[in-house]
């Protein structure tokens, strides 16, 4: 009877900690998410290994991609991340260690981004922008499976943001600044009076003479 108790205990536990997100508030650098539709028949947010586009796996509907790949929230390439950088956010892929940029019509997974998105409530459900007015949303039919040129309010948009696990932001964080700063690498006079490469992240700060 112990061990079943325990057992229960456990399984709350591990449920517990795949918490559903219910406001915007909630999401933090430090974690990670699941991303689903509001309907469940879509399946999930997938980053397929090395195809270069976020797209989607484990949904039911007969022109969805990736349907032989289970839903699995434990899995890294449906895992995403919401990194927070200079006050706008970021979408991450965890597997693939690349940020959502979108590509026409699509998302492309790229190394560094100034592609931003906004997490809006949707009554129980959230939109996410990208660039603060093209939805994500899960599509079939298409080369690849998340569209982000389509701003009808449905069942593909309406997404559900659970939370999958802990992330450490730094390598995400590092590769935004590489973007923004361009590297930051510009030429300053320095004391022995010779021209050096020095990265700075405010070009007030260097003089020239």
């Amino acid at each position: 009877m112990r061990k079943f108790t325990l057992f229960v205990a456990s399984l709350f536990l591990a449920v517990g900690a795949m918490a559903q997100i219910t406001d915007a508030s909630q999401l933090s650098s430090d974690k990670c998410y699941h991303i689903t539709s509001k309907d469940g028949n879509r399946g999930a947010f997938y980053a397929k290994p090395d195809e270069g586009y976020l797209s989607h796996c484990g949904g039911t509907y007969g022109n969805y991609l990736n349907k032989d790949v289970t839903k699995d929230p434990t899995s890294t390439a449906q895992q995403f991340a919401f990194v927070e950088y200079e006050g706008k956010l970021y979408l991450w892929s965890v597997s693939e260690k690349k940020f959502a940029q979108k590509d026409g019509n699509f998302v492309k997974l790229v190394n560094s981004t100034s592609d931003f998105v906004t997490v809006v409530a949707n009554g129980s459900y959230f939109n996410i922008n990208i660039n603060g007015t093209n939805k994500l949303n899960f599509s079939g039919g298409y080369d690849y499976g998340v569209y982000a040129n389509y701003q009808t309010d449905d069942d593909g948009n309406n997404l559900v943001i659970t939370e999958a696990g802990s992330f450490d932001p730094a390598e995400a964080i590092a590769a935004l600044k590489g973007d923004f700063l361009e590297d930051n690498i510009v030429l300053a006079w320095n004391t022995s009076t010779t021209w050096e490469d020095v990265a700075v992240e405010d070009y007030s700060s260097v003089v020239f003479n």
